[in-house]
């Protein structure tokens, strides 16, 4: 039986059971349609509005021939989701359709169409909609090809993150205002559940205590952070000390689909090397926005995120002639300060993570983000509404995002510059690999771990340390080995525990250095080695005194045995 009583006129909804001989009966089908990467995981994110209900089987279906669309079919099957061809899917009726993309041919479909932003609202105009003189040009995500099939509309309701993008609605589509639902963003709320549980996604990215994460965020084409400043991350971890900072990307899949992984991997090759944690594009970047304690944006979506988390803001781009005129994000690009390349930027971070001002970033969410923390309730509700069905009793739950530890790359070579004050030390490590973007008279002294790539590093290196754990006779014999093969290193070191590395000495003395340090810190094997350096090359060659060593925000005494 089908029953045509539908608000569009187009649904044909589909009440009777379907029994499959493989599966529990359902008698709801629902279809997301997806384009690129960036509508899945909208998608995604408005599913677990429909978990727990063995009535509904959700299939995905794929509106081929966007430039954008490389990669989706992987990632659907990578999901283990059901996924049906496009040809099936414009043949099949659905009970409900969820579409985050105004490209789609969804007046091909059969079924009541809920269709949702793909960002943070809509606030951008199409990028394939050129100014026309006396026209207006058509926003992202209302383009008039998804709103109308002729004269008879398509979206049966139409999501709305605040009540004020009606405005937008109305430009576009006036007589479609009555299809609106405030529906807030259930990406937003997946964040703030995230930023509640805030340290443990810290320790997930490999986090210490103290170190500040700073997140460069990009949306795709010339006017974006990538577009206008590409060596931005490099530039950030040449000049952001180590042990202070960690620098992560996120990009938007756009890029990674126009220009492949390995280009993006290739184009970020040595900023890679240099510690830079680049997140693709299928995830965990919530994660790592919730973690973030300073963001550098532009006109994208994460930079409106970031104001909702109220996490500090700079902008690093910003595609002014691309952002509607009167929306909120137009007014986040005129509120925000702007990142100055002409200055050193660590300044810049170190400022903006101290004088934020959290309640204009509020103010500014506000004009976004409508209902916050019930987006998902509201489209449950909306949805079986939309089904005339009733809900699930199960309230719906955000996915979660990393519940792993992240793998992110180590940095093998350091360059190690020291502040003295006698037997006292400050020491700030920057990646070697990046140097040469560096403006400083003192490069200090550069320690590099067993492993690295860069053989110019290891021939250069003034301390290097093996990548292993090893005894006393065994990191005797290694330390050997390496200083007869590299004859400019002055010390070869070797952990032999957590806190104590074995040292062989250049004149062929062997010295234990070791520190006492509370549980999870301890220090990594180049910082003891540093510290010995120091003692005996920086202050008095034959002393082994007890050296006081700050790094970051965390203090440390490194004490001296000789072993011999």
């Amino acid at each position: 039986v089908r029953d045509n009583h539908d608000p569009t006129g187009q649904s044909g909804r589909v009440t009777e059971t379907v029994t499959s001989s493989c599966s529990s009966p359902y008698s709801h089908r629902v279809l997301a349609v997806t384009r690129t990467i960036t509508s899945l995981n909208r998608i995604l994110d408005v599913l677990p509005a429909l978990a727990d209900d063995p009535r509904i089987q959700v299939s995905f279906t794929i509106d081929e021939g966007s430039e954008f669309s490389v990669g989706v079919a992987d990632r659907v099957r990578a999901l283990g989701a059901r996924m049906i061809p496009w040809s099936d899917a414009t043949t099949t009726a659905f009970d409900l359709v969820i579409a985050a993309s105004d490209n789609s041919d969804l007046r091909e479909l059969k079924g009541s169409v809920l269709l949702i932003p793909h960002g943070a609202g809509y606030q951008k105009y199409s990028p394939y909609s050129a100014p026309a003189a006396g026209l207006d040009r058509e926003l992202s995500g209302l383009a008039a090809a998804a709103l109308w099939d002729r004269d008879r509309p398509i979206p049966a309701r139409i999501g709305l993150s605040h009540g004020n993008q009606l405005t937008q609605l109305n430009r576009a589509a006036p007589e479609l205002a009555d299809r609106a639902v405030v529906i807030g963003d259930p990406c937003l709320d997946r964040l703030s559940m995230l930023a509640r549980d805030r340290d443990r996604q810290r320790r997930l990215l490999g986090l210490r205590e103290g170190q500040a994460l700073v997140v460069v965020t990009s949306t795709w084409g010339p006017e974006s952070t990538m577009g206008r400043w590409p060596t931005l991350p490099a530039d950030l971890l040449a000049q952001l000390p180590y042990d202070e900072f960690r620098v992560a990307a996120i990009l938007h899949p756009n890029v990674w689909a126009y220009h492949g992984s390995w280009q993006i991997e290739h184009w970020l090759k040595r900023a890679r090397s240099a510690g830079l944690i680049l997140i693709p594009p299928t995830g965990p970047w919530h994660s790592v926005l919730a973690a973030a304690c300073c963001v550098l944006g532009d006109h994208g979506s994460l930079s409106a995120y970031a104001a909702g988390l109220q996490i500090p803001l700079v902008l690093a781009a910003f595609g002014d002639a691309e952002v509607a005129a009167g929306t909120s994000m137009a007014e986040l690009g005129a509120q925000m300060p702007r990142l100055d390349r002409d200055q050193p930027l660590s300044d810049q971070i170190r400022r903006a993570i101290v004088e934020v001002d959290r309640a204009q970033l509020d103010r500014l969410a506000d004009q976004v983000f409508a209902r916050r923390g019930e987006s998902l309730a509201l489209l449950q509700g909306l949805m079986y509404k939309m089904m005339a069905s009733t809900p699930s009793a199960l309230p719906p739950v955000p996915e979660p995002s990393l519940t792993e530890p992240l793998s992110v790359p180590r940095v093998r070579a350091l360059r190690a510059v020291i502040e003295s004050n006698g037997d006292a030390a400050t020491i700030r490590r920057l990646p070697a690999a990046l140097s040469d973007l560096v403006r400083h008279e003192d490069l200090g002294h550069l320690v590099v771990t067993e492993g690295e790539p860069d053989e110019r590093l290891a021939q250069n290196a003034a301390i290097l340390v093996a990548d292993q754990y090893m005894t006393e006779t065994a990191a005797q014999e290694w330390g050997t080995a390496t200083l007869s093969r590299l004859p400019g290193c002055r010390i070869a070191a070797a952990p032999v525990s957590e806190n104590t590395i074995h040292a062989m000495l250049r004149d062929g003395r062997r010295i234990r250095a070791s520190t006492r340090t509370r549980a999870g810190a301890h220090p990594d094997p180049g910082l003891l080695a540093s510290a010995l350096h120091y003692r005996l090359v920086r202050t008095r060659p034959s002393s082994l005194d007890p050296v006081a060593v700050t790094l970051g925000t965390t203090a440390v005494m490194v004490e001296f045995e000789s072993t011999q």
